[in-house]
């Protein structure tokens, strides 16, 4: 007897029995004559061994996955044979512990089990900087699936200066057409990135779960894309959930969809640039809740959704309970649609009025929101005690002025300081009205004596639709209102035959539309 077939529906009997004993003890059982089919319809037969041989497993090389024993040569020897064969490497469920010589992927995608059950963890030992668990770089077309990071237990000093070191779980440089899916980057610490990416294009980060267990104003990120090596073009961000620290990216072409961040403490919940390159990027569908914390290291308090890069689209995103602003902005001619601020600005709990619901800036000649669109947004502070300092503010910041934003039919509700702020500049109102509130000058005026009362009021334009109400009353006056650049007259006529007396203590309320269809410019 040379060999023995183990096939679907082979009938047990003790002859068949007695066959197996007999192969088991001349020693002729081996992967190689044992024959295996597919239990499916038109499963074609093949030898146990072809069969084993299409998967390499770190098994395979001694990997152990204990939790205690370090796995990383092993690991790093499976990698290589399976890149070496095209083959697919696989992590059976265990903990493989990793020392800070990491493992270098050879391009061979990786899967595992299930991402809370295969698991690379840190030896709990101290790391250098610019070190990780997992590094690959100039590779193509590969998967990460189904695993887990862990960073828990490594030691990660800080190093000096801001940002100071910098560690990851897994690192990804110069490479094309890849993906990570369905994996968990836990117990990331400050200084340390879940994933960290650099140049590349064509890839996917989809389906993850990034876990900050103590969230710090310190340097952190769930992923960063940066461009160190080069601008990254063409990804996808999406339904990923980050928690307790958030997303930086220096990518252009970018969709950010779909995903969810609460409770950071560093930078922006979802943050893109300031950075050559970083541009067109849309970021559609997120939900991301901060939590009322100190300022972080860089003396910024956290803001939702923070956008500098040119071009971007930032749609129906729900933005809330942010340090900071609820979504800010510095990038030209950004579009910002349809997204929900509901009570941002809560600085640390007990201070107010320290974010908006949406802002603009302008930093610098590159970095600057001219051309941006504002429309449809609901900036809203619903709390007993508002912590939103404007519903919309512009703000210049060393750059130049900002020219040519629109505005159209956004809500506010619920401010500390006042509606909306805006600097000078060309400006379009749709819908929602710029206004402002001023002190009454009108001073004691005789039968048919004209007084005119000059309101500032940036961005509006000869044309516009100007209005007014006040806090006295205008009986025996005629109040005839123009829109010119940057302000609105309200020229006051007394119309009455004897003396109109000076109104003492007096305010008023005037407020600017552009007409229909007209760019006000």
């Amino acid at each position: 007897m040379t060999s023995t077939h183990f096939t679907t529906g082979t009938t047990i009997t003790s002859e068949w029995l007695n066959d197996v004993n007999d192969a088991v003890y001349e020693g002729n059982i081996t992967a190689e004559g044992v024959q295996y089919t597919p239990p499916f319809t038109g499963g074609v037969t093949e030898t146990v061994e072809a069969k084993l041989a299409q998967t390499v497993s770190v098994k395979d090389f001694g990997a152990v996955g204990d939790g205690v024993t370090d796995d990383t040569q092993a690991i790093q020897d499976a990698d290589t044979a399976a890149s070496a064969d095209g083959k697919t490497l696989f992590f059976p469920d265990g903990i493989y512990c990793v020392s800070p010589n990491g493992i270098f992927m050879g391009g061979a995608s990786w899967l595992g089990s299930s991402r809370d059950k295969s698991i690379l963890r840190a030896k709990a030992v101290s790391f250098s900087n610019l070190s990780g668990l997992v590094s690959c770089q100039n590779k193509d077309s590969f998967t990460i699936s189904r695993l887990g990071f862990d960073l828990s237990t490594g030691v990660f000093p800080a190093g000096s200066g801001n940002p100071g070191n910098i560690y990851w779980g897994l690192s990804i440089q110069l490479c094309v057409g890849w993906s990570v899916s369905d994996c968990l980057f836990t117990g990331i610490q400050a200084q340390c990135q879940g994933l960290a990416v650099d140049a590349g294009a064509d890839f996917e980060i989809i389906d993850n779960l990034f876990y900050m267990p103590v969230p710090s104003g310190a340097y952190n990120q769930s992923c960063n894309i940066s461009y160190a090596s080069g601008v990254p073009t063409g990804y996808v961000f999406s339904r990923n959930i980050l928690n307790g620290s958030g997303l930086f990216s220096n990518g252009a072409r970018g969709l950010i969809a779909n995903n969810y961040v609460k409770g950071w403490k560093f930078g922006g919940g979802l943050t893109f640039g300031p950075n050559a390159g970083s541009s067109v990027n849309t970021v559609q569908g997120n939900i991301v809740v901060g939590q009322p914390t100190s300022q972080d290291i860089n003396s910024v308090w956290p803001t939702g959704i923070e956008c500098w890069s040119p071009y971007s689209i930032i749609i129906g995103n729900h933005v809330e309970n942010c340090s900071g602003d609820g979504i800010g902005t510095g990038g030209f001619a950004i579009q910002i649609i349809g997204n929900k601020c509901l009570n941002n600005g809560r600085g640390n709990g007990t201070t107010t009025g320290v974010g908006s619901g949406i802002s603009i800036n302008s930093i610098g000649v590159d970095f600057e929101g001219s051309q941006s669109i504002v429309s449809n947004n609901s900036c809203l502070d619903t709390q007993v005690t508002p912590t939103q300092n404007y519903g919309i503010a512009e703000y210049i910041v060393g750059g130049p002025a900002m020219t040519r934003i629109d505005y159209a039919n956004n809500k506010i509700q619920g401010f500390v300081t006042n509606k909306q702020i805006l600097t000078s500049g060309q400006r379009s109102y749709k819908g929602e009205q710029v206004y402002e509130t001023a002190a009454c000058n009108i001073p004691s005026l005789n039968a048919g004596q004209s007084h005119e009362e000059i309101i500032l009021m940036p961005g509006v334009r000869l044309g516009d639709k100007p209005g007014w109400g006040c806090s006295f009353d205008t009986r025996g006056y005629s109040i005839m209102p123009h829109a010119l650049t940057d302000n609105v007259v309200l020229t006051v006529t007394n119309v009455t035959s004897g003396v109109k007396a000076a109104p003492v203590g007096q305010s008023w309320t005037v407020w600017a539309e552009k007409a229909i269809n007209s760019s006000g410019y």
